[in-house]
């Protein structure tokens, strides 16, 4: 079940899924879920986690011994 609260905190209810599901299982499936996920996971995560800088040499650390 999907929620979405109001600037009141007033609760409203979106939609109900009876079997979410994001396996591949067509063709047309295979070309929306995959970069749906991608595009997801840049929006959420980015922010908060930024990728690394792939434009320099990554610099050794102790973690790394």
């Amino acid at each position: 079940m999907d929620f979405m609260l109001d600037d009141n905190f007033k609760l409203y209810l979106i939609e109900i899924n009876a079997n979410p599901d994001l396996n591949v299982h067509c063709a047309v499936q295979s070309k929306v879920i995959p970069p749906m996920l991608s595009s997801l996971f840049k929006i959420a995560l980015d922010p908060i986690f930024p990728p690394p800088n792939t434009n320099h040499p990554r610099k050794t650390t102790m973690l790394d011994y």
